[in-house]
């Protein structure tokens, strides 16, 4: 168990870094955080998806108490944390262009394409 000092000031879920250990209620350390799930551009953080023994798991962002710079609490117990759920399936990003809908790609092609558009395809 880490004292509470080593966890840092008090953060912001925009602050959370894969890696960092997450505790149930009970100050025992159930796993790493692996993933922030948020709408970063409204400001609505839905959860965090944390690596245990067993498997990622899904923590809705009620059930998160406090976050640290290194580390987070949950509000639930060990054996609480057991039970979670698994990790979502993440869809891809997709955005709505002059040609229909089209899968996020890399900047390079996102470049390319608007050349294409500005200066005629070739």
């Amino acid at each position: 168990m880490a004292k509470l000092a080593d966890r840092g000031a008090p953060a912001s879920y925009l602050m959370l870094s894969r890696g960092g250990p997450v505790y149930a209620r009970e100050e025992k350390r159930e796993g790493k955080g692996d993933q922030v799930l948020a709408d970063f551009n409204s400001d609505v953080f839905d959860g965090i998806v944390i690596a245990t023994r067993s498997g990622e798991r899904f923590v809705d962002a009620p059930r998160v108490a406090e976050v640290y710079e290194h580390a987070v609490v949950l509000t639930l117990t060990s054996d609480e944390v057991r039970t979670l759920p698994g990790a979502p399936k993440v869809p891809p990003v997709i955005h709505v262009g002059p040609e229909g809908l089209e899968p996020e790609r890399d900047d390079e092609s996102r470049l390319r394409r608007a050349w294409q558009r500005v200066f005629g395809r070739r």
